[in-house]
């Protein structure tokens, strides 16, 4: 800051950047474009996209695979899912064993989960998140040339956890069987709600709603154990009458179970067996079952 002959004060103006600052800014924005315009894929694979955890047994395992062709660190945690906290900020009646580790490239190792013994609801499932935080290695100068930019990016899996308690009455394969639609139409607009009356979570992984052969599909929920969800259609299905509810729902074995509904107006939809059974993929990049390339910037 100088000072004029009056005694005010006037700010100098700023020096212009370097042309070699400038040069590494301006890669440094290039290396950070690229990096958020391509997806972040996780390399490390669980040998499940959901963790059962028995109540009565206390502790389940999981395997992983590092399918990266470079070591990783490996962080893993149990929360309630919030992409915006880290382990100091868990909150869940597990344990992971070992919390940290490296793992080599093609390398495997498992993992415990335990629980705490914390106090849970005993007529029905709770559920919890495993994150597994990747960390590729930092590489060094001489891979990179001097001053050049380096950009690494971690990635965060999530995959569901549910710790389930000893004698719940409901068979957890027929959760597809306690699941009813009813389609509700309102000053806002079309929606269909689902009601799950088993203690089960039920995870939909697909949804569509239609009429003589005109689908839409709606983003799939999961709907807590003796809960309901709502789920807003895009738009009111052509034509009065009846309507067709399709959908898929995710069992213990990670498997796309398929079934269809017809719902009359403002009542439930009429109950039907499952029509076929796909196998899921090991991990999907989104929920609602395993939600993976989560760029993490810590």
């Amino acid at each position: 800051m100088a000072a004029t002959m009056n005694g005010t004060a006037a700010h100098a103006a700023p020096a212009a950047p370097s042309a070699r600052l400038t040069r590494r800014l301006v890669r440094m924005a290039h290396a950070l474009c690229l990096a958020l315009a391509a997806p972040a894929h996780a390399g490390l694979m669980a040998d499940a996209t959901r963790v059962i955890v028995p109540l009565d047994a206390g502790e389940q395992s999981l395997q992983l695979a590092n399918l990266n062709a470079y070591p990783v660190m490996v962080q893993a945690w149990v929360d309630d899912g919030a992409l915006d906290t880290g382990p100091e900020d868990a909150r869940a009646p597990m344990l992971v064993l070992p919390p940290v580790f490296r793992l080599e490239a093609g390398g495997q190792a498992g993992l415990r989960l335990l629980y705490t013994g914390a106090p849970l609801p005993t007529d029905r499932e709770s559920m919890f998140w495993l994150n597994l935080y990747e960390m590729p290695p930092r590489p060094p100068p001489e891979a990179t040339g001097v001053g050049n930019a380096v950009l690494t990016v971690a990635v965060r899996t999530q995959l569901k956890v549910f710790l389930r308690p000893p004698g719940l009455k409901v068979d957890p394969f027929d959760v597809i069987r306690h699941l009813a639609f009813t389609l509700h139409h309102d000053d806002g607009g079309t929606r269909i709600e689902i009601s799950n009356d088993s203690p089960y979570h039920a995870t939909l992984a697909a949804l569509e709603v239609g009429r003589e052969n005109r689908w839409q599909a709606t983003p799939p929920p999961m709907v807590a154990p003796f809960g309901a969800a709502s789920v807003a259609l895009p738009s009111t299905p052509p034509g009065p009458g009846e309507v067709r509810v399709r959908f898929s729902l995710i069992d213990d074995a990670g498997n796309a179970r398929t079934d269809e509904r017809t719902v009359h107006g403002d009542g439930p939809a009429a109950a039907s067996g499952p029509t076929g059974t796909q196998h899921e993929a090991p991990s999907r990049p989104a929920y609602p079952e395993a939600a993976t390339g989560v760029p993490m910037t810590r």
